[in-house]
């Protein structure tokens, strides 16, 4: 049996699109639930961020939130993906969420249409019933 101090924790990334098919991009801080459906998609997880950032600048990032260094959050959100991060990795007790929560917004969502077939593909397998628009937290079943 593999013990917490056995685990290894890695920070990676994934996304899925809401009811009006904008993009969001999920931070795992190393210990956020992912959905199993996020393995299936054609992008590795551990390249997601690399992709994104290869985006087109398209507007501007609403940060929300003060984690440390945000400028990975507002650049992400800068080429239209809501930016939300598990964020309970800095949390401790009654102050923990057990959600993803919205870091940054951006001024200009990208929708899966505007994505490369792969990358919509992997945004694709997981829908996410919510409103980016109108959303802080996202709680998420693996």
């Amino acid at each position: 049996m593999t013990q917490p101090s056995d685990v290894e924790m890695i920070d990676c990334g994934w996304l899925a699109c809401d009811t009006l098919g904008r993009l969001a991009a999920l931070i795992t801080a190393g210990c956020g639930p992912i959905p199993a459906a996020v393995f299936e998609g054609p992008v590795d997880i551990f390249d997601l961020e690399g992709r994104l950032m290869e985006l087109p600048i398209n507007g501007t990032a609403r940060l929300r939130g003060a984690y440390g260094d945000m400028s990975s959050f507002s650049g992400l959100a800068e080429r239209g993906p809501f930016e939300f991060d598990w964020s309970d990795i800095h949390k401790v007790g009654a102050d923990q969420t057990e959600a993803y929560e919205l870091m940054a917004a951006p001024s200009a969502p990208r929708h899966l249409p505007d994505l490369a077939d792969d990358l919509r593909s992997t945004a694709e397998r997981v829908r996410l019933d919510a409103d980016l628009a109108r959303t802080e937290r996202l709680t998420i079943d693996p």
